[in-house]
């Protein structure tokens, strides 16, 4: 990897560090963005090694939110407690659902053998109708 492509990603690692700052103003955020476009433009411009030094010796005046590495730390594990959670409370979901699924077929299959039989005495009745009709006749 290039001293250039180094450069880019260590940027890019560091806007999406400042991405995480809950503090930082969206203006600040995008006269970041600004700043990293320029230095990118200047990074097509300089073709020697020369101009790519020049670029790592930019001036990196802005404060970074995170301080020491555990603040960063604290902030990913609190984000994978949440994630864990929220994956958690979707496999809950998921059996509730299986388990309605499953209570709505039996249900139905239920109503279906009931609805027959009430055909069925129906038409058992609708027999002896006719039947007592005829005798009656």
């Amino acid at each position: 990897m290039s001293k250039r492509e180094t450069l880019q990603n260590l940027r890019k690692y560091k806007l999406f560090l400042q991405s995480l700052n809950p503090i930082i103003s969206e203006e600040e955020r995008l006269k970041i963005e600004e700043l990293i476009e320029k230095e990118e433009q200047q990074n097509q411009n300089f073709s020697n090694i020369n101009g790519a030094e020049n670029l790592e010796e930019s001036s990196d005046d802005e404060e970074i939110f995170f301080k020491h590495p555990d603040q960063l730390m604290d902030v990913f594990h609190s984000l994978e407690e949440s994630n864990l959670t929220l994956i958690t409370n979707l496999k809950e979901m998921e059996q509730e659902i299986e388990e309605s699924k499953n209570s709505f077929i039996k249900k139905k299959e239920i109503m279906t053998k009931k609805k027959n039989e009430l055909i069925a005495n129906k038409q058992e009745l609708n027999k002896q109708i006719i039947q007592t009709d005829e005798d009656i006749e």
